[in-house]
């Protein structure tokens, strides 16, 4: 027969506090050991971790009183609740742990629980290091996407009264709260601005950062909170998709609409740019050089596919008439002297200065884009992103096939398509280029 062991929780009442009240005892998780062999039974007591139990005002110690209104309850309600349920997934954890040890020893045992209860305590450190991970990358507005994700986390653990946030205090039942406090109690959602594409950001983010913790050995794998809801696991919410497209109507009526100053002509020509250029996005047009045009093309490598694949894929975009004159249009507006080929950038700038400036350049944009479009009779807010859509939109209504699309894009996804793609001739993408675009020509 195997060793027996058995883990309890075990309020220590022969042993009162040293300081503070008198009548407040350590809790703990005790180890029961019956070895086999030997026939020795031997026993070990563990500290339930202040910092785990996710209920302010709690440092290990309880009244008589409050462990059995909390613990030893059938069903406890409010703090006690919480705090029972804290000392409960402590529990488990620990036996998971023994679980999975195929030799028991007290020494495999803590060096398993200590090194899980550490990197527990570290959820708000372990997006911090990814954050600055994504820094050295030069993905700067990754990065801040997920110090905000973290921000709106620790939000809601300050309402929820959960003190620090951990990795061990994320469940179904964190991320339902966290969910419905988003849409019903935050303050974007009494200011009207909460939506459930935001909270899928928001915890895709934080699935992310469960998923590098794991692979990095930091975290157990059943600490994982994310999945199908009757496995007791959260589903996070699918996007709602928005219409960010203009008919080829609303385009023209764009295009025709006079400009009434540099701010609005330039916000026009970055507009036509990216839909000229078969719906390239912004960064992607802003880190452009001369050297990527020869008149008669554009090819350049994506900056997502750059840092994602190792085998990135080169973009060859057909410069069409249409797309010519607009070229010709925004190298007016950028100044002698520099090697990028359209006025967002112009002197050398660091990562963090072109994340800024690009940024900065775009709500002028999208500023500019507001005027034109009242004026043009367009009744909704255009932006930047709605360039690269129109021009999808427009393609599949004109019949272009989904892969030739696909392509023009740079999208990477399905690599059948690629591979069936990368036969596609030149001039079969400038026909249909040329064929999207002829309304405005």
């Amino acid at each position: 027969m195997p060793d027996k062991i058995l883990v309890t929780v075990h309020h220590r009442t022969k042993y009162k506090r040293q300081t503070g009240p008198a009548d407040l005892f350590p809790v703990y998780l005790q180890v029961y050991w019956n070895q086999r062999l030997t026939g020795r039974k031997l026993k070990r007591l563990y500290p339930i971790n202040a910092n785990l139990s996710g209920v302010p005002g709690f440092e290990g110690y309880l009244s008589r009183e409050d462990f059995k209104k909390s613990f030893l309850a059938k069903n406890p309600r409010g703090e006690n609740n919480r705090l029972k349920s804290q000392i409960i997934k402590e529990l488990s954890r620990a036996i998971d742990i023994v679980d999975k040890l195929q030799h028991f020893s007290y020494e495999s045992f803590e060096q398993s629980y200590y090194r899980e209860q550490d990197v527990a305590d570290g959820l708000e450190t372990y997006f911090l290091k990814y954050a600055s991970r994504l820094r050295e990358l030069d993905k700067i507005k990754t990065a801040k996407g997920y110090i905000s994700s973290l921000n709106k986390l620790k939000e809601y653990a300050k309402f929820a009264r959960l003190g620090s946030l951990n990795f061990s205090d994320v469940d179904q039942t964190f991320l339902e709260g966290f969910e419905h406090w988003y849409l019903n109690k935050s303050p974007q959602a009494l200011a009207g601005r909460a939506s459930i594409n935001t909270v899928s950001i928001y915890l895709r983010n934080l699935r992310t950062i469960f998923n590098q913790a794991i692979d990095d050995g930091e975290i157990s794998a059943d600490l994982y909170p994310f999945g199908r809801k009757r496995r007791n696991r959260y589903k996070i919410p699918s996007s709602v998709n928005v219409k960010r497209s203009l008919s080829k109507a609303q385009v023209k009526q764009l295009y025709e609409v006079e400009t009434k100053n540099d701010f609005e002509e330039r916000a026009k020509v970055l507009w036509f740019l990216s839909f000229a250029l078969q719906g390239i996005n912004f960064k992607d047009l802003a880190e452009l050089k001369k050297k990527n045009y020869t008149g008669q093309e554009i090819r350049f490598t994506r900056k997502k596919t750059l840092s994602t694949s190792r085998d990135a894929q080169e973009i060859l975009i057909p410069v069409t008439n249409f797309a010519a004159k607009i070229i010709e249009r925004a190298i007016n507006l950028q100044p002698n002297g520099t090697d990028y080929l359209f006025p967002i950038y112009r002197e050398p700038l660091n990562p963090e200065q072109k994340e800024n400036r690009r940024r900065n350049i775009i709500k002028n944009v999208n500023d500019n884009l507001i005027k034109l479009c009242t004026r043009a009779n367009i009744p909704f807010k255009v932006t930047t992103y709605y360039a690269r859509h129109s021009y999808a939109s427009i393609a599949k209504n004109d019949h272009v096939p989904t892969e030739v699309i696909k392509q023009s894009l740079g999208h990477t996804s399905v690599k059948t398509t690629e591979n069936y793609l990368k036969n596609l001739p030149d001039q079969v993408m400038k026909d249909y280029a040329d064929k999207i675009q002829s309304f405005l020509n």
